[in-house]
């Protein structure tokens, strides 16, 4: 979604990929493809072609269960390749302006009462000390004398794909449910959020350090169950136990049984407008109405402004 909204306003964009014939298929045909496998010297060369360099690799922390290999793989998808990026904008010449970096919210462990902000402490669950650590391999950049700008992402939700993807076609036939109690804080962000804040960091100099990417609406799961279950015209009384959501996932539960009442205090100060402010604006705008998520048509197919991008 970020490709094409940079493509379509004249950038250049290079893409670092893994799969070259995937990433062809499914990126705009001018974005330029770079093998991940290349050596240093050709991606520091690529880099110092670039103003900006954005890192959003990761590989998912659900919905697999965290054995100590997966542990490895998702600390390793994330640390490797911005220590990699790191490194190479070290020796490149000239150095881009900006490094935007990933992170989460989950950088902030479980904290389901009160609201966190930008300045909260670091949790101390797997998940929240893997965010400081790939923070910490992104800040090393600054010694560079570049700008980074960390973005602690909340559920990025789109009819695409994402948690609300996978969502769908449950509460299209009434089986949508909460997991738990329910009243774990959901933090969400649309995926077109998502794309105008990162298309506005690279640009505003008042970008800098972490950023919580996501929207000032104060959802709970089971808030979230509801407003969806609402729109599709279902009901939503069905509810995962907490132990089973433990016995499939064991320690990786802890992601959907928990949660941050995390609110974007940061853009807010800036005065970034976010276009889907709440879950119900964000679902008026991506399906004309009911029957378009009844049938899993979308509203906006053919409509560029209220595209992924």
């Amino acid at each position: 979604a970020l490709v094409r909204r940079l493509v379509e306003q004249g950038n250049r964009v290079t893409a670092l990929v893994r799969d070259s014939a995937r990433s062809r298929s499914s990126l705009p045909h001018a974005v330029q493809l770079l093998s991940f496998d290349c050596d240093q010297a050709r991606l520091a060369r690529q880099i110092a072609r670039t103003d900006t360099v954005i890192n959003l690799a990761g590989a998912p922390i659900l919905p697999r269960r965290w054995t100590k290999s997966r542990k490895r793989e998702l600390a390793d998808s994330r640390l490797a390749v911005t220590q990699r990026l790191v490194d190479a904008l070290r020796t490149a010449f000239p150095c881009p302006s900006c490094l935007i970096s990933a992170s989460a919210a989950g950088y902030y462990g479980t904290a389901p009462t009160g609201l966190v902000d930008e300045t909260s402490p670091n949790g101390t669950d797997f998940a929240a000390v893997l965010c400081r650590r790939w923070e910490q391999a992104a800040l090393a950049a600054r010694e560079t004398g570049i700008r980074v700008v960390l973005l602690r992402l909340g559920v990025v939700l789109h009819p695409s794909g994402g948690m609300l993807g996978r969502a769908l076609p449950w509460f299209r036939h009434g089986l949508g449910a909460r997991i738990g109690a329910g009243n774990q804080p959901l933090p969400w962000i649309s995926l077109t959020d998502v794309s105008r804040v990162i298309d506005l960091a690279r640009r505003d100099q008042r970008f800098t350090g972490p950023f919580n990417l996501v929207s000032p609406e104060k959802l709970t799961q089971a808030q979230f169950c509801q407003c969806l279950a609402r729109h599709l015209g279902r009901a939503c009384r069905l509810r995962v136990p907490e132990f089973l959501a433990r016995l499939g996932l064991g320690e990786a539960a802890h992601v959907l049984l928990g949660g941050q009442r995390a609110v974007p205090a940061r853009l807010q100060q800036l005065g970034f407008a976010f276009q889907h402010a709440t879950l119900r604006q964000a679902l008026a705008e991506w399906y004309s109405d009911s029957q378009d998520l009844t049938d899993g048509r979308t509203a906006n197919r053919g409509n560029k402004r209220n595209s992924p991008a």
